[in-house]
């Protein structure tokens, strides 16, 4: 099961429009549609922050929307075998 910063991090990269980034309520639709889980709000909300910090999350134009950086891109993409 991946964690909440994998799934924050695809929902940031399919929602990011025009590069103004996602709001956390697209993140969680996101989670709740597509990959079909329930999705924890308070979660999220500490993966969001953690992100933050540790640097694979900004925000985005504003602070209340978040992009993944390429760092956090690299963490989500598939591993070369």
């Amino acid at each position: 099961m991946p964690s909440y910063s994998e799934m924050a991090t695809k929902g940031m990269m399919a929602n990011s429009s025009f590069g103004r980034g996602a709001s956390r309520q697209a993140i969680a639709k996101y989670i709740s549609g597509v990959l079909g889980k329930d999705c924890n709000n308070g979660a999220l909300r500490r993966a969001l922050t953690a992100g933050i910090a540790s640097g694979l999350f900004e925000f985005g134009k504003t602070k209340s929307r978040f992009v993944a950086t390429s760092a956090g891109k690299k963490a989500v993409a598939p591993k070369k075998k």
